[in-house]
């Protein structure tokens, strides 16, 4: 693969009376068009949770958790004592390591939340869990097109994940061209549209698209509307 474009529409639907959510992974379902991961990136979700909606206390292990809140207000309980709300721009890592239980969920009565919710295969394995936060104040200061939000080693304030990947969040404006210039030549990248209209290369991209690239070291991104949001994934291939 070079080059691999994932439409919106051609998402994978997840849906229940607590949830809807758009999968970019198969997620071990074959027959699909969509990739069963992307280096260690084997889950990529796009979920809206209805209001009061929660998930129960459950368990993980030996996974690394990003979740990326988008709109709303949602609640955190674990096992390791954490009591947390997060709202828009609020990022959480969860490195579950050698187990964790957690439980959260909407806690707005009348309006939707959404996230974005990625899984990751750890470097290293039965790790002490652990759970990170990077709030939206945090990010205030930041460079106004790019926010590096998950790294392997927290540089430029980013959480500190056990693998060797690169989350960056972007906001473009204005239709000015944005450069971005991968960390390493060899990783491969993953583009998607949170909203707006982007074109990344030659490639235009609405909210949902994703582009995957493992032939490129740079890509020359331009807002097509006058702001455009997108999460950019740098990661090795190598798993």
């Amino acid at each position: 693969m070079e080059t691999l474009k994932l439409d919106a529409a051609d998402r994978g639907l997840l849906s229940n009376s607590e949830f809807k959510g758009f999968a970019l992974f198969n997620n071990g379902q074959p027959g699909t068009n969509r990739l069963g991961n992307f280096g260690p990136l084997y889950v990529f979700n796009d979920d809206i949770l209805y209001p009061e909606s929660g998930l129960g206390m459950h368990p993980h292990a030996n996974v690394e958790i990003v979740t990326v809140m988008i709109s709303g207000e949602e609640s955190h309980n674990d096992t390791l004592g954490i009591h947390e709300k997060y709202t828009a721009g609020d990022v959480q890592l969860i490195s579950a390591g050698s187990g964790i239980y957690h439980a959260g969920g909407n806690t707005n009565a009348r309006e939707d939340a959404r996230h974005l919710q990625i899984w990751i295969k750890p470097r290293e394995y039965n790790t002490p869990p652990q759970v990170k936060v990077l709030k939206a104040s945090d990010k205030m200061n930041s460079n106004d097109s790019a926010k590096l939000i998950v790294s392997p080693n927290g540089t430029e304030g980013s959480l500190i994940i056990n693998q060797k990947i690169w989350i960056t969040e972007l906001k473009l404006t204005d239709t000015r061209e944005f450069e971005f210039v991968t960390r390493e030549n060899g990783l491969g990248i993953m583009i998607y549209a949170i909203s707006g209209r982007t074109i990344a290369d030659n490639e235009i991209l609405t909210q949902g698209d994703t582009l995957f690239r493992t032939d490129v070291e740079r890509i020359t991104l331009i807002a097509d509307e006058s702001t455009a949001s997108l999460i950019l994934i740098e990661t090795t291939l190598n798993v």
